[in-house]
């Protein structure tokens, strides 16, 4: 939805990438063709280096079949790009903010909920250790199997909420270790779990045994005992991680581990 987003390049990009996502074989230039604008200005658009006008505004939100209220806001969100004083800034975010009241602009509040609901932004932090690593979006998202539309997002996201640093012309992390913790019933922790299973289940099918390592255990436990049980997981899971990254890193891994009840009812 348009009212998510604090910039309309992020909502071009994003909903280019459920294109992507819905049909792979779609491109730029389909996507292009499709808001009737030439191809190499909407990659400079979408790449930062050039803005849309006005009226180009008004075609691409006709194009997308936004409404009378999400075309305005569409709108607001071309001109507060282009506004030349803070006085022009103010008065768009107020009218944007009256458009969606719920709305606070801060970019990092969408970029967090992204970056913790969507597998691949975690994927493209660790993806930098890899020895063999290239600050190319082209070769991340050929490792990663997704779009090259998905990686560019990413990155830009990482960079915003300043977990990855171009040094020298490479991506790097800013932090060694980068986890999320929740006790709440979060809608972005939920579809992050949700896209790991995902991969988890595909991997069954892809993957040699050598390549990966299952196990399970079925208990009888006090519940009491779940804090504890969490924060020995906790220390497991980075204690696993740093004993595996140690050496020649070629692979990027996941390492998931849930503890759930298979009982309902009782006390």
């Amino acid at each position: 939805m348009i009212f998510e987003h604090t910039s309309y390049r992020s909502y071009l990009k994003t909903t280019l990438v459920e294109k992507l996502k819905t049909n792979p074989q779609y491109s730029l230039r389909a996507f292009s063709k499709f808001l009737n604008i030439s191809h190499g200005q909407l990659s400079m658009v979408l790449q930062g280096k050039k803005h849309i006008s006005e009226d180009s505004a008004l075609n691409i939100a006709s194009r997308l079949h936004l409404d009378e209220k999400e075309a305005d806001y569409f709108c607001h969100l071309v001109r507060l790009e282009s506004a030349k004083t803070v006085q022009s800034k103010e008065f768009i975010q107020k009218r944007l903010e009256t458009l969606h009241p719920k709305q606070t602009f801060h970019t990092l509040t969408l970029d967090a909920f992204k970056i913790v609901s969507d597998w691949h932004h975690y994927a493209i932090l660790e993806m930098t250790e890899l020895d063999t690593f290239k600050s190319d979006p082209a070769w991340i998202a050929k490792r990663l199997k997704i779009s090259k539309a998905e990686v560019d997002l990413a990155i830009e996201r990482l960079e915003r909420l300043e977990l990855i640093k171009n040094k020298k012309g490479t991506w790097v992390k800013t932090n060694e270790f980068f986890s999320v913790k929740s006790d709440l019933r979060n809608d972005a922790l939920k579809k992050f779990h949700r896209q790991v299973l995902e991969k988890t289940l595909a991997s069954l099918g892809t993957q040699d045994v050598q390549e990966r390592k299952f196990g399970n255990i079925t208990m009888s436990i006090d519940p009491s005992k779940l804090k504890e049980a969490e924060k020995r997981m906790e220390v497991f899971r980075l204690e696993l991680a740093k004993f595996l990254s140690r050496g020649r890193k070629t692979q990027t891994y996941q390492l998931s581990t849930y503890l759930f009840k298979l009982t309902e009812g009782g006390k």
